[in-house]
């Protein structure tokens, strides 16, 4: 397992985080196939069969994905899980110390049986859909044709994000918590994560420049008022999987002086700039 400290990338992480969940479903398996036959209730004629020295110890495993969760934002939700997981697996170790000699067919304790097996098998249901979710997850991301981490046109536009709202970040407390977030909705859209929408556009006398995202598509287009009817310039999309829709015009991300933005998503971010002045 390579150390927190040492890790330099992202790959450092991502590969370290895909060792520790393989791991802990491991973990997981073992004790849903040790565990799973006590949850009957039945006196067992043999408890010596059952090794608890051999239990898994999950705790420090997930107190590493948490180290690097620290440092890393877009890995929260899946060290979460894991930690869950840790958790869920040191509460059937607890369990199965009392129940084992309950279970003892010379001295069968009803009532001790009685009072933990629910909890017990409530708490194996729990880890067996966390190891299908961990499962899932692992999935997803080694189906992932692509990531956009290094696709010149997101950056471009991930930079236009960054860039066009950073002025006014510094003057107003919305647009500066909306900058963060549609920030953090890119990383995770470009690693093909979860992520909630947004949208934003600036406004001139003549001409519109709106971003929109809708959590699978990130949009980008330039609209004129010609004659009194919104024409599009250009309009460009980006998928998931990297498939780019339409163009872009770079020259019209770089020139939004004299233009007052106006954010419509999500609702706790609304701000028009003509408002405020």
């Amino acid at each position: 397992m390579i150390p927190p400290r040492f890790i330099k990338s992202e790959e450092d992480i991502m590969a370290t985080l895909r060792e520790i969940t393989e791991s802990i479903i491991e973990d997981i398996e073992y004790v849903l196939k040790l565990a799973g036959p006590l949850a009957s209730g039945d006196p067992i004629p043999d408890t010596s069969i059952y090794h608890l020295d051999d239990f898994p110890e999950a705790g420090w495993k997930a107190q590493e994905a948490y180290d690097m969760a620290m440092s890393n934002d877009e890995i929260k939700d899946t060290v979460q899980t894991l930690i869950e997981a840790s958790d869920r697996l040191s509460a059937v170790y607890t369990m199965l110390c009392d129940l084992i000699p309950s279970r003892d067919a010379r001295n069968y304790d009803f009532y001790t049986v009685a009072a933990i097996l629910p909890y017990l098998t409530f708490t194996l249901d729990a880890l067996g859909e966390i190891r299908d979710e961990l499962h899932a997850d692992m999935e997803i991301a080694d189906a992932k044709p692509c990531s956009l981490h290094d696709n010149t046109i997101y950056k471009r536009i991930f930079s236009f994000v960054a860039e066009s709202l950073a002025d006014r970040a510094k003057r107003n407390v919305t647009v500066a918590g909306f900058r963060v977030y549609a920030m953090q909705q890119l990383r995770k859209f470009s690693l093909c994560e979860a992520a909630e929408p947004f949208e934003f556009s600036f406004s001139g006398v003549f001409s519109t420049l709106s971003c929109r995202f809708d959590g699978e598509l990130l949009e980008v287009s330039n609209m004129v008022n010609d004659a009194g009817n919104c024409v599009t310039t250009w309009n460009l999309t980006i998928g998931r999987n990297g498939d780019i829709y339409g163009n872009i015009d770079t020259d019209d991300l770089e020139n939004i002086e004299g233009m007052s933005l106006s954010i419509d998503e999500p609702e706790e971010y609304c701000y028009n700039e003509k408002e405020d002045n």
